[in-house]
Parts: structure tokens; C-alpha cells; sequence
């Protein structure tokens, strides 16, 4: 976990013309798509904000997920903070290829996904909102696997493996309607 020197704290700079392609996302949890859009165009936080983004990694057919078995946050999409200058995008690209070993360009370069979730004070900073944005990449689950740290598995999206963050579940449900 950790706070890079590069992350990116809300308002920043930069990042409004991403602001609309945010208010579109159906699919989000912890806060609406809106209020991320708001900050990105420079309004200020409710409270300490950092740009965080993920990547949703599914086989061809969608029917499974690859995870990485956090040791704080259970079973959960590769991810991680967005470093200054950088697009949400690449930012969970780089992401994947340190976490699983997969280097691979997302789908789209439109996020598919909102969250906001609270980060707890800790010796790397103050408590803040984490405002993560989902990135939708295809990766065959007989690629090789390159754990950094974590153990890295595909799975089933029906058998989601336990523990997970609160938001695995009903993202999943509603990417599920698109």
C-alpha cells in the first residue's frame, strides 16, 4: 500500500477533460459518478481525495475475472494510485503489468467504473477518499501469470473467492448489464 510521492490528489490539474467521459459511468458505488466529475473540474473534495484506477480484467466470454489477493483489501482488481501526469488509463495498465505480469492496452480508454472508498490515516498520510477508476481490459487466462507480491488467480464470476472489497459484487452485477 503506500502513498507514492507522484500520487495524485484531488482537485489536480489536468484531469477535467476526463470529467465527462466520468458523469457517464452506469456503474459506481460509495459515491455518484457526479461527485468525482465535480472535483476533476476542480472542485474541492469532501475531504482528502487521491486518483486511484483498476483494471477489470475478463477472459474473452466475460464468464471470469482475474483478481489479486491484497492483504488488506482480500480479493480485488489489480490497481493502485495514479501518478502525477497520467492518465487513469495507463495508470491501471501499469498497474496490471506490476501486479500480474500481463502487459496489456485497456479495451476502451473510458473508464467502466466508479468507486469512492475511505482510506483509513495511516503512517503514509492523513485519512482520504480514494476515487477509483475501472478500466475494462481481455486477457486469455492461460497467459502467464507474474505475481509481484500477491498470489494473482483467475475466477469464476458466479464463485467469487472470499474476502473481497464491498464494491466487487454489485460493480459486477452491473457491468453485467452491459
Amino acid at each position: 500500500m503506500g502513498h507514492p510521492p507522484g500520487a495524485v490528489w484531488l482537485p489536480a490539474t489536468g484531469y477535467a477533460p476526463l470529467a465527462d467521459e466520468v458523469e457517464h459511468v452506469a456503474a459506481w458505488h460509495g459515491a455518484p459518478p457526479s461527485a468525482l466529475a465535480a472535483v476533476l473540474r476542480g472542485a474541492p473534495p469532501a475531504r482528502p481525495a487521491q486518483l486511484a484506477a483498476i483494471a477489470w480484467v475478463f477472459d474473452a466470454g466475460a464468464s471470469r475475472l482475474l483478481l489479486v489477493r491484497h492483504r488488506t483489501f482480500g480479493w480485488s482488481c489489480p490497481g493502485g494510485h495514479v501518478e502525477d501526469g497520467e492518465h487513469p488509463a495507463d495508470a491501471a495498465a501499469r498497474e496490471l503489468a506490476e501486479e500480474c505480469g500481463l502487459v496489456l492496452a485497456p479495451d476502451h480508454r473510458r473508464p467502466i467504473t466508479v468507486t469512492c472508498a475511505a482510506a483509513p490515516a495511516d503512517a503514509d498520510g492523513p485519512g482520504h477518499d480514494h476515487w477509483l477508476l475501472g478500466f475494462r481490459f481481455t486477457a486469455s487466462p492461460d497467459a502467464d501469470l507474474v505475481p509481484e507480491r500477491d498470489p494473482v488467480a483467475w475466477h469464476r464470476r458466479d464463485a467469487l473467492p472470499h474476502p473481497f472489497p464491498d464494491d466487487l459484487e454489485p460493480l459486477l452485477e452491473r457491468l453485467a448489464d452491459r
